[in-house]
């Protein structure tokens, strides 16, 4: 996929992301912890490789679910301490990360819009 710079932000503008791209893969995800955490029946994501996600502005509350082994109960909810919004997701190895769709500044870079 090409590169971009893709931008993002929590609901309250306390935390902001940015990342030059590419991005490696979009998806949805519909497990319970991420049905939970954004409060929605599907979580559209877009991955990143790690290292290529930037915090421009505040700092993420990583949360982390201290008893489960589903998939994304196994890594780290990444939130603004502020609004609550979950803005990116980490596995437990930190070898990929899903930035939640809701987050970004401009949605019509993703394919199919």
């Amino acid at each position: 996929m090409t590169e971009m710079l893709i931008t993002g932000q929590c609901n309250c503008g306390e935390v902001r992301h940015q990342s030059p791209g590419p991005v490696t893969r979009q998806g949805i995800c519909r497990c319970p912890a991420c049905v939970r955490m954004t409060g929605a029946l599907e979580s559209p994501n877009i991955g990143v490789a790690p290292g290529n996600l930037e915090i421009v502005a505040g700092m993420p509350k990583a949360f982390k679910h201290p008893t489960s082994n589903e998939m994304c109960n196994s890594g780290a909810f990444h939130i603004c301490p502020t609004c609550g919004s979950p803005l990116y997701w980490t596995d437990a190895g930190n070898t990929e990360i899903a930035v939640f769709v809701g987050t970004l500044d401009d949605t019509g870079l993703l394919a199919g819009e």
